[in-house]
């Protein structure tokens, strides 16, 4: 168990087309872009470091199935 905590910052724009697979992509709305982001950033380093092995790729082998952020 651990927690992470992240800071809301507009440079993970940067990495979202590495963490994020098209269809991720296309579930962003611009009025909430960046909480999104970071949702899945979250979701997914908690899965990556969960996993344990380096060998996973963000983008490649961890699907977060496309929500709608409210």
């Amino acid at each position: 168990t651990g927690i992470d905590i992240q800071k809301m910052v507009p440079k993970i724009e940067r990495i979202a087309n590495r963490l994020l697979r098209k269809e991720e992509r296309d579930a962003l709305r611009p009025h909430t872009r960046l909480e999104h982001l970071h949702v899945y950033w979250g979701a997914k380093e908690a899965l990556y470091k969960a996993y344990g092995r380096r060998e996973l790729d963000f983008c490649a082998n961890i699907l977060i199935e496309p929500f709608q952020f409210d």
